[in-house]
């Protein structure tokens, strides 16, 4: 056997309550391959063997030590003692913990821990994860929609979201000619030229720039498009007063804001011919920059705080609202979400990738896929589990 205390297998879903898994001669708790568990008022302990990155070591073990298998796990007033390592989020996996003593924690490759993930909202005995009932406003070309929201075909436009409802997003002369390219890994093909995505200030206002926020989005540069200093999202008419830009380094891969017409260059994060996560927080006057789910640097603005921003020009991603300074690449994936993103987060989101089409909306509300799967079938769930 593998002397463990509890196991889960293949794509089992299970629920352990008050358990006690105690003075095992391996890992207490271990769930791997596509496994959803729920693990409540549980104690794990006493495990000595191995180091603290070896699952062996563990208390609580979600995925596996080798393969992208996600499986996930949540955890609610757990706790572990006396063990080298108390949780291990395995590779590709995640474990969700709240009100939990689990103080020696190890992810492993793209492994995710997410606190106090209880934050969120609650719809229809869905736990919604904190980040996602922050969303303000989305970029969805591959996400499916129900209660009447249909995915749009290669017309010139489809659904976005913006504060529980859809939105219309403009293609302007994509490379396709018949409304836009979408690549598998679902970033949308920009033409470096009169291409970008319009959305109308009456569908997104311009208060949801004026206080704290986090702008998440991958980006594919071909090339610097240095003669145009092309953009990457504009915020107000061509003229930066009171308005909000983002943009391409002419000559390297900075990063440039503009907050009413006042540059803060940020790190060199947009590299050309590479698919990368960019994540901006503001706060006031301050920027901090993210890249691939790790932070860089913050860097400050002198005057302009971003309250200045009072532009009521619409957004167009992409290019310059005149379309005069074409991002030539590809970029989707684009998430504003109200105040700060953790590290936790930043993590879980770049390991999601580009492709959003695992995030639908139900009622309104995004859900991600586990949820989207009971919701479905009508069951009481929380991140997938029935209860």
């Amino acid at each position: 056997g593998t002397d463990n205390g509890s196991t889960c297998h293949e794509s089992v879903i299970g629920v352990r309550i008050n358990g006690d898994y105690r003075y095992n001669m391996d890992r207490c708790i271990h769930d791997i391959n596509y496994t959803r568990t729920m693990n409540i008022n549980c104690i794990t302990g006493n495990v000595q063997s191995g180091s603290q990155t070896t699952y062996g070591s563990a208390g609580f073990v979600t995925g596996n030590s080798s393969g992208d298998y996600p499986s996930v796990s949540l955890l609610k007033n757990c706790q572990s003692s006396g063990n080298i390592t108390d949780l291990i989020a395995g590779r590709y996996a995640t474990a969700y913990i709240h009100n939990c003593t689990l103080p020696i924690r190890y992810t492993d490759v793209s492994g995710s821990i997410i606190s106090d993930n209880f934050t969120g909202i609650k719809t229809n005995n869905a736990f919604i994860p904190s980040y996602l009932s922050r969303l303000v406003w989305a970029l969805l070309p591959q996400c499916q929609y129900l209660g009447g929201l249909q995915t749009a075909a290669n017309t010139g436009s489809f659904p976005g979201y913006y504060n529980s409802s859809a939105v219309t997003m403009t293609l302007q002369s994509l490379p396709s000619g018949y409304g836009y390219t979408l690549k598998s890994n679902g970033l949308l093909d920009l033409n470096g030229s009169n291409g970008g995505i319009a959305c109308a200030n009456t569908q997104i206002p311009v208060s949801v720039w004026q206080n704290e926020f986090t702008l998440l989005m991958w980006l594919f540069p071909r090339s610097r498009n240095a003669s145009s200093n092309a953009r990457i999202l504009s915020v107000g008419q061509i003229s930066l007063l009171n308005s909000l830009m983002i943009r391409q380094g002419s000559t390297t891969d900075e990063i440039r804001v503009y907050i009413n017409n006042e540059a803060v260059v940020g790190p060199n994060i947009v590299s050309v011919g590479i698919v990368s996560m960019i994540g901006l927080h503001f706060k006031g006057k301050d920027i901090k920059f993210w890249k691939n789910g790790s932070y860089i640097s913050t860097v400050s603005a002198v005057t302009n705080a971003i309250s200045t921003i009072t532009n009521t020009g619409g957004m167009v991603i992409g290019n310059a609202s005149d379309y005069s300074r074409g991002f030539d690449g590809y970029i989707g994936g684009i998430m504003q979400f109200s105040g700060e993103l953790s590290s936790e987060e930043h993590s879980y989101l770049y390991g999601i990738g580009p492709n959003l089409s695992t995030i639908k909306i139900i009622d309104g509300v995004f859900k991600n896929a586990y949820q989207q799967h009971s919701a479905e079938n009508n069951t009481k769930i929380c991140l997938g589990i029935s209860i």
